[in-house]
């Protein structure tokens, strides 16, 4: 992944993780929100992704392979931050219990998928 591609999955982690604290303030059910919840968990996982294999650097390239990598894993860490933060919102709401059901409805989907 190049440095475009980065900044565009952290730009969408980013909108989503807005989107859902604006939710939040003004009183939105957090099962209405359920898409931005989705495109913050992609994003993550997507950084993540990337994280575990840095790009590397085109030819004419400006950033070195050092700043793709540390570029990827800051914006990885300041994703998976906002991801705890909007997953302990629907704990408070829905529980742990609720959460583990997300989390294996999640593997069960993926398997199918």
């Amino acid at each position: 992944m190049d440095p475009v591609t980065i900044s565009l999955v952290f730009g969408a982690a980013k909108t989503a993780y807005e989107a859902i604290k604006t939710g939040i303030k003004v009183g939105k059910e957090i099962q209405g929100m359920a898409g931005d919840i989705a495109k913050l968990y992609g994003s993550v996982a997507k950084l993540t992704s990337m994280s575990a294999n840095p790009p590397k650097p085109k030819l004419f390239s400006k950033m070195s392979a050092e700043e793709m990598a540390m570029d990827v894993v800051v914006k990885r860490k300041q994703a998976e931050e906002w991801f705890n933060q909007v997953k302990n919102e629907f704990v408070a709401t829905y529980g742990i219990r609720g959460w583990q059901e997300v989390e294996k409805e999640l593997v069960r989907i993926q398997k199918e998928q």
